[in-house]
């Protein structure tokens, strides 16, 4: 048996749902995990609202086309019980804002009732960046501004924002998605940056489910009442697989020849392209990971920037990266984890998401090390890593699957998150791409 085999074995037994770990056994890794989870974002969204603050905000060009000047907008939703203080700078149309504006936040969001903000209307004295009405969305109601040219603005938009609505714990009280555009042009800029705009894409998705997962697992050790990998089992956020690489594929080549892609879906972590959305003869990239962290946001929209301003040359490579597939990867878990995942992933749509389970199983360990341009030592050690945290990863459902029968669905479904969370945690996955992300952002 392999040397990190051997030291991985002894970390296949997951802890029980609602006890802490012991202290001695939790990874030596989770540290570094955390340090390092925002090192590919040159600037916080914060810095970026000071730098907009002190007059330093920049206009950015599509590399090559110094006129077709990057915009951005921002997307956001909102649960209105959480963050009543939204419906101060909205009201119902048939009210009027002085009456409005004497209401209490309770009283306010009576008359919210079924429609969750749909068809409310701007105040005079709310942000003139603001979208003029307030949408409806499933999870509450969808705050949109109006699009911008500058990074430093859209961020401080963000902050404003938050102020406004105040905090929990730190974090936003919004689910944030950037959007980053530009004009295209009969499709000139996709058309020379294509393999690269296919790589970064691919990247950016397991960049998102890798970091989700890694510190997602890293929480759960701190405490297990925290589930790490819920984005898997949600219809809306699913990891990139050959089925939505497809549809992107098809937004890609859209662009190419300087046309939209009638497909309006765009469900999954990670960025998305998209032809459709913007309007106007514009493409551009959706970031779907943020959530409620405004640094992720800021990481991500900054390094769409830059790919635009100086091509997307570096993520070539990563173009050759073998995405998810059902038909291949799910059955290469083995008869009784595929029975496993059968019966307890896709919630109510039970088997649906099984293959979410099979990440471990793509080529990672022949592909990752040599793409992420490592000396040949560290190529090794790091195949091995992942070699070894799947061959974990296997066990542990099997060790599952063998006590199903005495679970309920939810708790086995829980165990296999944490043990896929586990896999990249100890692959060294997570790591290892952040470290190169960081790298390309700085890149001239």
């Amino acid at each position: 048996m392999l040397p990190l085999l051997q030291r991985h074995a002894a970390r296949l037994q997951l802890p029980s749902r609602w006890q802490p770990a012991p202290r001695q056994s939790r990874h030596p890794r989770r540290r570094r995990v955390r340090r390092r989870s925002l090192r590919g974002a040159s600037l916080g969204a914060a810095a970026y609202a000071r730098r907009f603050a002190a007059g330093k905000a920049q206009r950015r060009a599509v590399k090559g086309e110094h006129d077709n000047i990057i915009t951005y907008g921002l997307e956001g939703e909102v649960d209105l019980a959480r963050a009543p203080a939204l419906l101060r700078w909205y009201r119902k149309p048939d009210i009027d804002e002085a009456r409005w504006l004497s209401l209490s936040d309770a009283e306010r969001l009576a008359h919210v009732g079924h429609s969750r903000g749909l068809g409310f209307v701007k105040i005079a004295r709310a942000p003139a960046w603001l979208a003029d009405t307030l949408k409806a969305d499933p999870g509450g109601a969808e705050l949109t501004t109006k699009p911008t040219d500058s990074l430093e603005e859209a961020l401080a938009r963000v902050a404003t924002i938050d102020k406004h609505l105040g905090t929990e714990r730190g974090r936003s009280k919004v689910y944030w998605q950037g959007n980053v555009a530009f004009q295209g042009r009969r499709g000139r800029f996709v058309r020379e940056n294509r393999a690269g705009l296919t790589g970064y894409l691919k990247l950016a998705a397991d960049y998102a489910a890798f970091g989700k997962l890694a510190l997602g697992f890293a929480r759960y050790e701190r405490d297990p009442r925290a589930q790490p990998g819920k984005f898997l089992e949600h219809h809306s956020l699913p990891p990139l697989d050959s089925a939505w690489m497809k549809r992107l594929d098809a937004e890609v080549e859209a662009a190419s020849l300087g046309m939209v892609n009638g497909d309006n879906h765009h469900r999954i972590t990670g960025t998305y392209f998209r032809t459709w959305a913007y309007g106007d003869g514009r493409y551009g990239f959706e970031t779907r990971d943020a959530h409620k962290d405004t640094d992720v946001l800021a990481r991500e929209m900054q390094r769409q920037t830059h790919a635009l301003q100086r091509g997307f040359g570096a993520y070539e490579r990563f173009a050759k990266l073998t995405v998810l597939d059902r038909d291949t990867h799910l059955p290469m878990l083995g008869d009784k984890a595929r029975r496993l995942l059968a019966k307890v992933s896709g919630g109510l749509h039970v088997g649906a998401f099984a293959h979410h389970y099979a990440i471990p199983m793509r080529p990672l360990e022949r592909e990752y090390p040599a793409l992420l341009g490592l000396g040949a030592r560290a190529q090794r050690a790091l195949s091995e890593r992942i070699v070894a945290a799947r061959a974990d990863y296997i066990k542990a459902l099997e060790q599952i699957a063998d006590g199903a029968h005495s679970r309920s669905s939810a708790d086995n479904n829980l165990r296999v998150r944490v043990a896929l969370a586990r896999f990249v945690a100890h692959s060294g996955l997570y790591q290892a791409i952040d470290k190169h992300v960081a790298t390309l952002a700085r890149q001239r």
